[in-house]
């Protein structure tokens, strides 16, 4: 059996797989999230536990337990410090957190164009490496490393401070031609390459289970751990995505991802707004824009509506358009939309408006991301968005794509457990 996990920022997810990769098991257990004035943390030990809590519970549910490997996916850019016995020093600053935006800002007054040509990634207080600065900045020692939140776990099972290229690919600091960090960046924030992570390439194995975890767990065997990488981009291949595929991830915040095998000039990719990775091998890479926050929409309507995601469908099958123009909606990729409507608004006119205002954000992102080669060939979708079949068919009739739906896959945890098996699939890619 495999484990799939999905550190994330509301929730850990936790699958049980096959062999062969069927969901035997999954349990999701809250992130020890707390909110405070410039973003929101985690107290390390605390997020430990949370995992150890989440393991304990699928264990709980089979006679034997015989893991042979462990996938670790999850959010990127969150992290916390550690000293050089890999201890903790700072609490997890999660990634929208805004600790980090004035070194972001002067960074990128600086030397914003020159970061940008080596990473692909406008300099903000998102990036690890602006966090950083912050810590240090105020107060932490020079030598602490940034460890972020995969990281953290793959060090306490195994005792060995790795990552992957999807997650180092979000620091601020990585070169995506030289698949390494970028001294000449490094230097300009006055840091050095040993304060983030070693950077292994795909799939990433970090080490073997350690026994006192082993125990822990009442596993009998020391199964094999992997940083299986960003969340995003592992859940697209959890899903099969190949090469000229666009993978719509229609959760909270919603994201088209385009596997390509050519690395678009940087410059071009910046205009547009799109943030690239690697994707699990040297020869291919992951395009990836932000839509918004649909899926918020979607829950801030079912709320004031009081109808449920199931019922959607069949109410936007039945919208007259009557309220059209009296209907406001407010959309970002950062912040929570915004809507107005009069009090005797139906229902469906309010979803239907909602939906047109979706397949826009869509198909303008759709637009972005096909500056770039391969054009795309097919659409998928997966997520909270994907249950709703009237809202896949619009987007991809917007697109002209055949398209295949996934409303139920767990495709984060199925992904780390896919990279799990030791070995990623070249086919897949193709």
């Amino acid at each position: 059996m495999i484990i799939g996990i999905d550190l994330g920022t509301t929730n850990i997810k936790t699958g049980v797989f096959s062999d062969d990769l069927k969901l035997l098991f999954s349990t999701t257990v809250p992130s020890p999230v707390s909110i405070v004035k410039p973003g929101a943390e985690m107290d390390p030990n605390q997020l430990w536990d949370s995992v150890c809590k989440a393991i304990n519970i699928c264990r709980n549910h089979f006679e034997v337990f015989n893991i042979s490997g462990i996938g670790l996916t999850g959010m990127a850019e969150a992290g916390c410090l550690i000293n050089n016995s890999l201890k903790p020093e700072s609490q997890i600053l999660l990634w929208y957190d805004r600790r980090g935006s004035r070194q972001a800002a002067e960074l990128r007054y600086i030397y914003g164009k020159q970061i940008y040509e080596i990473n692909g990634l406008e300099m903000t207080n998102v990036r690890s490496l602006a966090k950083w600065m912050w810590m240090i900045n105020n107060g932490a020692k020079k030598t602490a490393r940034w460890c972020g939140v995969p990281e953290w776990v793959g060090l306490k099972m195994t005792g060995n401070f790795f990552t992957d290229r999807t997650l180092a690919a979000r620091t601020g600091a990585f070169d995506l031609k030289a698949m390494d960090y970028s001294e000449n960046i490094l230097s300009l924030a006055g840091a050095n390459r040993n304060i983030f992570a070693p950077v292994l390439p795909a799939p990433a194995k970090v080490g073997n289970l350690k026994l006192d975890i082993c125990q822990l767990f009442g596993i009998d065997t020391r199964p094999a751990v992997y940083i299986a990488g960003h969340d995003d981009i592992v859940a697209a291949y959890g899903i099969g995505a190949r090469h000229g595929d666009l993978v719509n991830s229609a959760g909270t915040g919603e994201a088209l991802i385009k596997i390509t095998d050519q690395l678009p000039d940087l410059v071009d990719i910046r205009k547009s707004k799109i943030a690239i990775s690697p994707f699990f091998s040297d020869h291919y890479w992951a395009l990836i824009k932000g839509v918004g926050a649909t899926g918020a929409l979607i829950k801030q309507l079912s709320l004031l509506t009081g109808t449920s995601l199931h019922e959607i469908d069949e109410l936007v099958t039945h919208a007259h358009n009557e309220n059209k123009g009296e209907v406001i909606i407010k959309l970002s990729e950062k912040r929570l939309p915004v809507i107005h409507f009069p009090s005797e608004s139906k229902p469906e006119d309010i979803y239907n408006q909602a939906f047109e205002v979706i397949v826009k954000k869509f198909y303008q992102s759709f637009l972005k991301c096909e500056q770039f080669q391969p054009s795309a060939r097919k659409l998928i979708i997966f997520g909270g968005g994907a249950a709703s079949e009237n809202l896949s068919n619009r987007k991809a009739a917007s697109v002209n794509l055949p398209y295949e739906r996934f409303p139920n896959l767990e495709a984060s945890i199925l992904g780390a457990a896919s990279i799990a098996t030791g070995s990623i699939s070249v086919d897949l890619l193709k």
